[in-house]
């Protein structure tokens, strides 16, 4: 057998996956969020924001090319560099003058062609898992975050801006966090909080 890259490498490399893929869905959730109109995390809008993070999934498959690194290069490239130096694919022990059809040291045999690097259904499968461990993570992230940012907005509406008014005899304007920030929250007593459309639509010639 060639050289199988060591158990720890293969979880880490698989961890930076996840960390890879669980940041990507976190971004894309928190944004989904900000461009739905509504305060508060309601079923709807939190099933909205998911099926919004999930069509943006694909633009992270391209990953799935990089799921068997560690494999790539411990059980593909590795073997072939050592034959291009007359040596051994899985020891690495040197073949010069060795007659016989393999390896004196581990019995590999010596005349076998390395083998291609291919992406197959077992790495789909194993990129598959990760993807899901990822979308998953990245959902509890964002809204855990998204919710944090709106209990900073509704304490918020308890400290004046204005000098000698009460905070809640204002109306308040409030911006949410990074990487929503580019949605607008408003408060006023009245009416409560409502978020400024993103894409608001503009009228043109008074119409």
């Amino acid at each position: 057998m060639t050289t199988k890259p060591p158990i720890w490498l293969v979880v880490i490399w698989r961890g930076l996956l996840i960390t890879v893929l669980g940041f990507y869905f976190f971004l894309i959730y928190a944004i989904g969020r900000g461009l739905i109109p509504s305060f508060g995390g309601s079923p709807g809008v939190i099933l909205k924001a998911t099926f919004f993070t999930i069509g943006m999934g694909g633009f992270a498959i391209w990953l799935a090319l990089y799921t068997e690194v560690p494999e790539m290069i411990f059980s593909h490239l590795l073997p072939r560099l050592r034959s291009k130096k007359d040596r051994c694919q899985s020891c690495n022990h040197p073949l010069w003058g060795n007659e016989s059809k393999s390896c004196n040291e581990c019995g590999y045999p010596s005349d076998r062609a390395p083998i291609p690097y291919t992406l197959s259904w077992r790495s789909m499968r194993s990129f598959g898992i990760l993807f899901t461990i990822g979308i998953m993570l990245g959902l509890l992230a964002g809204e855990i975050w998204t919710r944090l940012d709106e209990e900073r907005i509704r304490q918020a509406i308890h400290s004046p801006v204005i000098p000698n008014t009460t905070p809640l005899e204002e109306n308040r304007s409030f911006q949410r966090q990074w990487p929503a920030d580019f949605s607008k929250i408003t408060w006023n007593k009245a009416e409560g909080f409502e978020c400024v459309p993103v894409f608001r639509a503009k009228k043109i010639g008074g119409f």
